[in-house]
This record gives structure tokens, C-alpha cells and sequence, in this order.
């Protein structure tokens, strides 16, 4: 994980063994959005994340192979590479009716 300290709008990393805080550098007038842009984008890749702020928190399962890890990583880093300063009409998470989950396009962030 903290081979990302180096990426794009990185300011921190904060690690307890694979449990990871990736700090983002806050949008001008926007906190939060580059985070939640970053989540959304993770999403659409199949890496599930957290966000609090404009803070990527990662919680992996306790089994996991060094091949997922490196996934993990490698899609967080194309991912930050993507993110920029200007908010893109984002893909909002919205709960469906059967408790699955489905996207919302055009919803600004």
C-alpha cells in the first residue's frame, strides 16, 4: 500500500498491516469529492473501498493472496491516476429494491 505514497493527490498513507488509510488531497471547496470520485471509480473496477472524507479506507479480508493484494493496489493506483481536480459527473451507488446495488449516472458529486 504504500507504494501509492508517490501517486497524484496522495498526502498520507496510514497502515495497520493491510487495514489502510489512504489520505487525498482535498478539492478546492469540495472535501470529500475527490475521495468519493476515486470510490465510485474503484467501484466500477470491482475493488470495493471506503471512504470517510477524503480518505480511502481499505479493509481486506483476513485471507487474501499476494496476486489480490497487488490487484488491490494496481486498480487504487489507476484509479488515483484518473482522479483529477474537476469533479466528473460521477456514478452514484444507490440501494435497489432487492438489496443489490446499482448505478446512477450524471449525478454531480
Amino acid at each position: 500500500v504504500h507504494s501509492l505514497r508517490d501517486r497524484r493527490h496522495v498526502s498520507d498513507i496510514r497502515t495497520l498491516g493491510l487495514v489502510a488509510g489512504i489520505e487525498l488531497e482535498s478539492r478546492p471547496g469540495k472535501p470529500g469529492a475527490r475521495a468519493y470520485d476515486a470510490f465510485t471509480r474503484c467501484f466500477e473496477k470491482g475493488l470495493l473501498t471506503r471512504t470517510t472524507g477524503d480518505i480511502i479506507a481499505l479493509s481486506p479480508p483476513l485471507i487474501v493472496e499476494r496476486a489480490q493484494i497487488d490487484q488491490i493496489c494496481d486498480t487504487i493506483a489507476e484509479t488515483l491516476d484518473e482522479v483529477t481536480d474537476v469533479s466528473r459527473p460521477a456514478r452514484v451507488l444507490a440501494a435497489a429494491t432487492l438489496g443489490t446495488t446499482r448505478l446512477i449516472d450524471n449525478v454531480s458529486v
